[in-house]
């Protein structure tokens, strides 16, 4: 690994190593003498996720990016500490594609890399599922929707536009979500939509309408779905 590029990533794992250490030894009573051997355990652990970034990423990537601007080099800072933080490997991997789109120029004027950030911190696997779900049958579940409109109110005002959104009860009509658990569900979508991933309207009669997939939630899939 490159010089630089290895100092660049122990700097961003070294407050993580410091913060685990000074969390538990005051609880175990370790002696001075011992400090040293938890230490080296720490600093394996660290050496062991840059070789996994460095696998992951790649090593020319990660040094391209400390070589360009500061907010660049700002951007991957946050990612690569939420990478030695990140005890799931599943997460990490987002994180990392996320590194590779950032590295390819994906949206290069888009200023809210701190809330995708957080946003993989919170969002479970099973919502980006629902999400991707969401993000690829919202215009076949609308169709639905308004075809069942206008067969149950065929003399009624239907508004047909691509921004209306739909309930929770339109959204079973189609598969998948037609097997979903109805209350699971509506947990998994209310949490979509307070991430700001999905767009969300107040009804009157028909409660809260989700969709379309915001710019944001499109941007959030783009950075951390690896589609290679």
């Amino acid at each position: 690994m490159d010089d630089k590029t290895k100092i660049a990533l122990k700097e961003v794992g070294l407050p993580v190593a410091g913060a685990v250490v000074s969390i538990f030894a005051p609880f175990v009573g370790i002696p001075l003498a011992g400090a040293s051997g938890i230490w080296s355990l720490v600093d394996k652990w660290r050496d062991n996720r840059i070789k996994e970034i460095k696998q992951s990423v790649g090593e020319n990537k990660i040094l391209d990016l400390i070589k360009q601007d500061d907010k660049t080099r700002d951007i991957l800072n946050k990612i690569l500490f939420n990478v030695f933080q990140e005890s799931s490997v599943e997460k990490r991997k987002l994180y990392y594609s996320y590194i590779k789109k950032l590295h390819e120029g994906l949206y290069p004027d888009f200023d809210y890399h701190s809330k995708i950030i957080l946003t993989i911190n919170l969002i479970t696997f099973e919502e980006i599922r629902i999400l991707v779900e969401f993000n690829n049958n919202y215009l076949k579940i609308l169709k639905t929707a308004i075809e069942k409109s206008k067969t149950e109110n065929p003399k009624g005002k239907t508004d047909e536009s691509n921004n209306r959104g739909t309930n929770l009860s339109e959204i079973r009509l189609v598969k998948p979500f037609s097997l979903e658990n109805e209350n699971k569900l509506e947990d998994e979508f209310v949490n979509l939509g307070n991430y700001g991933l999905i767009s969300v309207k107040s009804g009157r009669m028909d409660g809260t309408f989700y969709g379309p997939v915001t710019e944001f939630g499109k941007i959030f899939l783009d950075f951390i779905l690896d589609k290679q």
